[in-house]
């Protein structure tokens, strides 16, 4: 074999390789990790840890030192939930953290970040089902909740608030209706109905979640601020309009579509920009 063919021969193997590392990567997308998350945390001089908030351990930044009485809190969206439309994934960890991200372009010094159950973190209680049927179940709430707490007692807080992103939405409305210290609830393409949700994309029902819609009489007295994509194909206007004619006073509700923006795309851009609106 020539030199010239043997070189034409490697060459075509490694495109062949080059070809598939490209085709597993579009198929199994990169993760976040605690060592992801740790560098944020650093770069935002900001505390990375875990709180234990049975059944689950929560990754959560925080502040290293609260400057005032209020902390703004964080929660992340469902994560990498599913693999495909018909397989859940083994990691709900999220590929792109978009509500971490939201954090970030904050400017308030007392905020928080609070991740969902088995993202980052896992142990024995993680069980798909936590991020599947039931993602927004009385166990997950209760545990996020402490976390919540736990994370209000740090810097000797007296109030919360609470910005959830797509299932994080669900979860920091759920956590609103059982708590009298929130004082503005903010949703960003948030899920707020998760029964007329899975029914416009013909999913399956989460059989074992609690829905925000039935919480009504107790959210309605806590100020609200819903961010919606005009582009959002994933939770559309309609979830959320579902969402408060269940309340009987929607005097603190106010409503935003921001145009030009889809499910995770469009808000990182303008997220400051947006907060000096409210």
């Amino acid at each position: 074999m020539t030199i010239a063919r043997i070189i034409k021969n490697s060459v075509e193997v490694i495109i062949f390789v080059c070809l598939l590392i490209m085709l597993v990567s579009c198929s199994y997308p990169v993760q976040m990790t605690m060592n992801d998350l740790s560098q944020h945390a650093d770069s935002a001089s900001m505390d990375l840890t875990t709180l234990v908030c049975p059944p689950f351990q929560l990754a959560v930044m925080a502040p290293r030192q609260a400057e005032n009485t209020t902390l703004r809190i964080y929660i992340e969206g469902d994560g990498l939930a599913w693999r495909t439309r018909r397989n859940i994934s083994s990691n709900p960890s999220p590929v792109k953290p978009i509500a971490l991200l939201l954090m970030q372009e904050d400017p308030v010094h007392d905020k928080a970040y609070l991740a969902r159950p088995c993202q980052y973190v896992v142990n024995a209680n993680c069980d798909n089902r936590y991020w599947s049927t039931d993602r927004f179940s009385s166990t997950v709430v209760a545990s996020m909740n402490m976390a919540v707490t736990q994370l209000k007692a740090t810097g000797e807080y007296t109030l919360i608030e609470l910005v959830g992103f797509s299932g994080g939405g669900a979860i920091a409305a759920l956590i609103a209706a059982q708590r009298n210290d929130v004082c503005l609830l903010i949703t960003v393409a948030g899920n707020l109905d998760h029964e007329v949700f899975t029914r416009l994309h013909h999913v399956s029902s989460l059989t074992g979640s609690l829905n925000p819609p039935d919480f009504a009489a107790k959210l309605e007295g806590v100020r609200q601020i819903h961010f919606i994509g005009s582009d959002d194909k994933v939770i559309p206007v309609e979830v959320f309009e579902s969402y408060v004619h269940r309340l009987s006073s929607k005097v603190n509700v106010t409503k935003r579509v921001v145009n030009g923006v889809s499910h995770q795309i469009g808000w990182i851009r303008q997220w400051g920009y947006l907060l000096q609106q409210n």
